[in-house]
């Protein structure tokens, strides 16, 4: 699963993630629910960080024993300054769903909040 980051404006940023079973496996990185254009392998990297680059990221992995069958992963939250879970997770600029899906997902990784 990718794992979510809080990173400095104009960072870059990799998010990873690994088919399990039988492959090949085929991946689709998204932005926001929407398809990046190329982003096609187990590995996705955002260079330079932007607030245009800010909200979640997941990818859907297709392949192994059932070809037609596609696994989601857990949407990886990214976000500029020092993030974490206090109020704008994101940095949108509004306290909303995606934050409050950016700290579950730190918690499930592992991650503590301050």
């Amino acid at each position: 699963q990718p794992l979510s980051q809080s990173v400095a404006a104009g960072a870059n940023v990799v998010f990873t993630a690994t088919g399990s079973g039988t492959g090949p496996f085929t991946y689709q990185w998204r932005h926001n629910g929407t398809p990046i254009t190329g982003a096609s392998t187990n590995t996705f990297t955002v260079q330079n960080v932007s607030a245009a680059n800010v909200g979640i990221y997941d990818v859907q992995v297709t392949g192994g024993c059932n070809p037609t069958a596609v696994a989601t992963s857990h949407g990886a939250a990214l976000s500029i300054g020092g993030g974490g879970c206090k109020g704008d997770f994101n940095n949108d600029g509004v306290f909303n769903t995606l934050d409050i899906q950016g700290i579950v997902n730190a918690l499930l990784a592992g991650q503590t909040c301050p």
